[in-house]
């Protein structure tokens, strides 16, 4: 069974002058793995995002994973939490195949 997670990140740019910019891109840098490294089948496992920008934690992003089967339209919407400066994690249980159908 294979997955494929898609990381989404939010940022800003914060203009000296005339306050928040939403339309000037900002640069970060997502970094994933996951443990334990392997995940088993039934499992669960953690799916971790270290964002940085230029090189320094980022801790006040809003980090969104999303999850899908290889093969399938369905998919799930995760929202991570911040536990150490720039990572967010995601705790998530990998289902059992089912041969039946």
């Amino acid at each position: 069974m294979t997955f494929m997670i898609l990381l989404s990140a939010c940022a800003w740019h914060e203009n000296q002058n005339h306050g928040t910019d939403h339309n000037t891109p900002i640069k970060l840098t997502n970094d994933f793995s996951t443990k334990p490294q392997m995940i088993p089948v039934g499992n669960e496992a953690q799916l971790i995002a270290y964002v940085t920008k230029q090189g320094k934690p980022v801790n006040d992003a809003t980090i969104e994973m999303e999850l899908w089967r290889d093969g399938d339209q369905d998919h799930e919407k995760l929202k991570a939490t911040g536990e150490q400066a720039g990572n967010y994690t995601v705790k998530k249980g990998l289902p059992k195949l089912d041969f039946t159908t």
